[in-house]
């Protein structure tokens, strides 16, 4: 089994995923990076099929999970 070494792992292929991944590679062009994301395509939950930011029904996010109430 062969380990990739990455300088900057970016966790989120969202609005800020993606233009933290654009502004490394203008401003550091000498450190790789990689985007990870439990969605297939790029965009986040903007690109959802609901088009809201809220999570989809039955999930829950990370301030649920730490007990702070969300709308």
């Amino acid at each position: 089994m062969s380990c990739e070494h990455f300088d900057v792992l970016v966790v989120g292929a969202g609005l800020s995923g993606v233009g933290t991944a654009d502004r490394l590679q203008t401003e550091c062009p000498n450190k790789s990076h990689k985007i990870l994301d439990g969605r297939p395509s790029l965009g986040g939950t903007g690109t959802s099929s609901t088009g809201s930011a809220r999570p989809m029904q039955g999930e829950k996010n990370e301030g649920e999970c730490n007990g702070i109430p969300t709308p």
